[in-house]
This record gives structure tokens, C-alpha cells and sequence, in this order.
């Protein structure tokens, strides 16, 4: 970022922001920050980003971050323990570097260095509690450029009387971030697009070998009308046509005359029934493969605002703007703004648990889905065939699973009362206070094709009824709490 743009945006935040509150931390990839700042009414966000080619420090107005958008990181987490609810007490710079000066009980620096692409924690004696970038995680190096002399610069003396320049990088912002998202999905459907292609080739070439059909008919026709001349034993013989052509005829010579006229007869039947399916299959791929060209060429015209929308709220206005009635297509965008979340690396799996994590009164861990689209990664990517599944029966509400350990002497009754009355607790049934709970085991799960995100289907469940306890729940929710602190 140019060094002016910064004074910019900080003069604004200063003069129209006074010592605002930090509500929230976000991480939307591992080289972004996210606060959610409150300042008398006001409640906006402020973004760090330390990414190579679009570094950033501004103002997003939008009306949220959904948590859904949120990766689960060290360095947020560690963030989140150390400043959130605490309030930005200045912002000042020597740049490359620019501080945010924190208090929440005790004085803490977030600091951005735009030199070297790094975000870093610093407490009341300036010294590094925690980097963005591990790999620079080096005590002298903070300590011999994050000196006192750069936080104590003059104060920036221009009075901004609104928010100009972080107003249109907020718009930039959210302009990439569409952008990004319309890649994603124009990608996803380019490979089925190419995979709906590849088919019709292979298509193609079974459809030129049906054309063999009638060559069997023909063969067929004259051993039918020569059945005198072929005997047990040939393995071929050459007959003449109605033309008076030449045609030499391929025999099994284990089968009679008549068996060898009849396997003629019977592969011309499979082959025309085949044809009747390949051409009606040919032409379903065809118009499918039209209509995802046209969708592409719609999308990237297509003028529209993604962030920071829920991934359900994506797909549902990709589904309305583009007119969408083919279900397979919705589910497509579906996984690919899911994978997009949950599977850019191994280490990003690892940390991204959109869940919550709770624990029941015997220890044992129970994953609970906060959305649709958590749902189905929690089916999808963490549970296992031994785990147990719960949900509340007939009604919306979370996904719970209960871990199995291998290690433990499995589920007590305890732990499935506990699990079902989450499933309850966080369903709809909490309103009425009691109702049905179905559980299984997660490999007797189903996701059916082209079914909506969350939904599945089960088999050799039991079903247990429960009465909300809601003491039980708090007493659930507060120990899970200190297990993970």
C-alpha cells in the first residue's frame, strides 16, 4: 500500500471513529486479519492483510462476516484470547509499520509490516507474543525495528470528515471477493463442463460401434435361409447375400447352426436397444453441456455482490439471477465454495472446524453443526463410520456427533442422553421444550445426489425422547468451556 493511501485511511478511522471497541476477529485466509469494531453505534469491520499482491489495511462496510467465511486459525485464535473486548486506544505509523495500540486490561500493539508481509502481537514491553508469519518469529529481529521511536510519531494532524477512501476500498474489497468467488464457480463448472464433453466423445464411439447392428442382422438373416449348408464345428463360412455379395460369416463352432443364427439375432437386439438409450443419453449431455456454456458466459457478465455472503445465500441468488432448475448444477456450486473453505491444504482441514465443540459428562467430544453448509462438511470430512449421529426427528436443526474412541469401552447411556439433548437444544424442538431424537451410527448415513447441503439419509437407527433440561445444557456449555481453555 502506498504510504499516502495509509495516512488516508488512518486520518479517517481517527476522525470518525472515536476509540472503538473490538467486538470480533475474523480470518478469511492465513494472511488475513478481520476485527469487528463498535464505536457509538457505529459497528464496522477493519481488515489487515498481509496477502503478496494486494495488501491491505481499511474499513469494510458490511453488515457482517458470516463465521462460515472464518478459518480457524493459530494466530487468530490467540488474537481472540488476547484483544477481543478490548479497545483500540490509537493507530500510528512509521511506515512500512503501523500500530494499533490495544487495551484490554493490559497494553497490547498489533502491528502490520508492510516491508516484510507480517501481522504480529507485541505486549506492554514490545515484545513479540505471536506473528502471522511464523517463519519470522524472531524476538531480536521484532525487537530492533518495533522500538518504541515508531509508535510514538506525530499524530496525523489532517481532519477527514468522513470515511472516502475506506469507503471505496471497501468496495474494491468486496469487488475481488465477488470476483473470486464467480472464478471458483465458473471453474467448477468448466470441469463439467469438459467431463460432459469427454462423455459424449466415448458416446460417440459406442454409438459407431451399435452401427455393427445391422452387419449382425444381416448374418443372422442368411444363416437363417442357408441353415442347410452350416454345420456343428465351422468357425466360419462364406455366404452370398441378396445382392449376390460375398459374405463371410465368423462361427462358434461349439454351437449348433441354429444357436449361432440365434447370437446373431440377440446381439442385433441388444445393439438397437442400446442405440435407442445412447441417443436419448447423447442428447440429455448435449443440452446439458449447451446450457452450462451459456450459465458460464451469463456468470462472467453477470453483475452481482457475493460477499460476504452465507454460502447458502451464494448459491441460492447464483440459483435466482441465472435461473437455475437443474439441482445437480446448485449442488456443484455448493461443493465447490465448500471445498474452496475447507480444502486449500492439509493444515487448513486441520484447523478449520466450523463446529462447535462440546463435551459430554464422560469426556467424550461431540461435534455440533451451526449451519447447512457445516452439516454437510461435518458428515462430509469428520466423522467416521463409529461415530454416532443425532438429529432432531422430523424438524430442522444440527448435526451432532459423538466421537468414538477406540480407546474407551464405547457409549454410555449417558453419553447418547447428553448428545440427544443437545440435538434437541439446538434444534427447533427447543421451543417446544421436548421431542424425538434419531441416532446412528455414521456409517449407516446416506447423502443422496443432487439432495439439498445437510440433508442425508439413515438406516438401523433408534430414536430416544427427551425433555430439555436447560440447567443440564449450561452445565454442558460451561465445562466444555474450560476444557478448551
Amino acid at each position: 500500500m502506498k504510504k499516502e493511501d495509509i495516512i488516508k485511511i488512518v486520518c479517517e478511522i481517527k476522525n470518525n471513529l472515536i476509540l472503538p471497541w473490538i467486538r470480533g476477529i475474523y480470518s478469511i485466509d492465513r494472511y488475513s486479519i478481520i476485527l469487528e469494531l463498535y464505536s457509538k453505534g457505529l459497528k464496522t469491520f477493519l481488515i489487515l492483510s498481509i496477502k503478496k499482491n494486494d495488501p491491505r489495511f481499511h474499513l469494510l462496510f458490511v453488515p457482517k462476516v458470516p463465521k462460515e467465511l472464518s478459518i480457524n486459525t493459530a494466530f487468530q485464535n490467540l488474537l481472540t484470547g488476547h484483544i477481543k473486548g478490548g479497545q483500540i486506544r490509537d493507530i500510528t505509523m512509521n511506515y512500512p509499520y503501523l500500530a494499533l495500540k490495544i487495551n484490554n486490561t493490559t497494553l497490547y500493539t498489533l502491528v502490520t509490516d508492510f516491508n516484510n508481509l507480517n501481522i504480529a502481537l507485541l505486549n506492554e514491553k514490545d515484545k513479540i507474543i505471536s506473528s502471522i508469519n511464523s517463519k519470522m518469529d524472531n524476538e531480536i529481529y521484532y525487537l530492533s525495528i518495533f522500538d518504541k521511536s515508531i509508535y510514538s510519531g506525530q499524530a496525523i494532524q489532517n481532519k477527514c470528515s468522513d470515511f472516502t477512501l475506506n469507503k471505496s476500498l471497501s468496495l474494491e474489497f468486496i469487488s475481488k471477493k465477488t470476483e473470486e468467488y464467480k472464478r471458483i464457480i465458473i471453474k467448477s463448472m468448466k470441469s463439467e463442463l469438459k467431463k460432459n464433453q469427454k462423455l459424449i466423445e466415448k458416446l460417440n464411439k459406442e454409438e459407431s460401434e451399435v452401427d455393427k447392428k445391422e452387419f449382425y442382422k444381416k448374418c443372422g438373416e442368411l444363416l437363417k435361409y442357408n441353415l442347410q449348408n452350416v454345420e456343428r464345428g465351422m468357425s466360419h463360412i462364406k455366404l452370398k447375400d441378396f445382392l449376390g455379395n460375398e459374405v463371410e460369416i465368423q462361427l462358434n463352432p461349439e454351437q449348433s447352426p441354429v444357436e449361432n443364427m440365434e447370437s446373431f439375432f440377440k446381439k442385433y437386439k441388444k445393439l438397437t436397444n442400446k442405440e435407442e438409450v445412447l441417443r436419448k443419453r447423447i442428447c440429455e449431455i448435449e443440452n446439458r453441456t449447451d446450457n452450462l456454456k451459456n450459465l458460464i458466459s451469463k456468470l462472467e457478465k453477470l453483475e452481482i455482490q457475493l460477499f460476504p455472503k452465507k454460502i447458502e445465500e451464494i448459491v441460492s441468488e447464483i440459483t435466482k439471477r441465472l435461473e437455475l432448475t437443474d439441482k445437480k448444477l446448485e449442488n456443484l456450486i455448493f461443493s465447490a465454495l465448500i471445498k474452496k473453505q475447507s480444502k486449500p491444504t492439509k493444515s487448513k482441514i486441520k484447523n478449520k472446524e466450523p463446529f462447535l465443540r462440546l463435551y459430554s459428562t464422560t469426556g467424550k467430544l461431540m461435534l455440533v453443526g451451526r449451519s447447512a453448509s457445516d452439516n454437510e462438511l461435518l458428515i462430509k470430512k469428520f466423522a467416521r463410520g463409529n461415530d454416532l449421529w443425532f438429529h432432531a426427528e422430523e424438524v430442522e436443526g444440527s448435526h451432532v456427533v459423538l466421537k468414538y474412541n477406540r480407546r474407551d469401552e464405547g457409549f454410555t447411556e449417558k453419553d447418547i442422553e447428553d448428545a440427544s439433548l443437545i440435538a434437541a437444544y439446538y434444534s427447533k424442538l427447543r421451543k417446544y421444550g421436548e421431542g424425538n431424537i434419531v441416532y446412528t451410527r455414521c456409517k449407516y448415513l446416506n447423502k443422496p445426489k443432487e439432495s439439498k447441503p445437510g440433508f442425508v439419509i439413515y438406516h438401523n437407527n433408534k430414536i430416544v425422547f427427551i425433555k430439555i433440561d436447560e440447567a443440564r445444557v449450561r452445565n454442558i456449555l460451561e465445562n466444555s468451556s474450560l476444557r478448551r481453555s
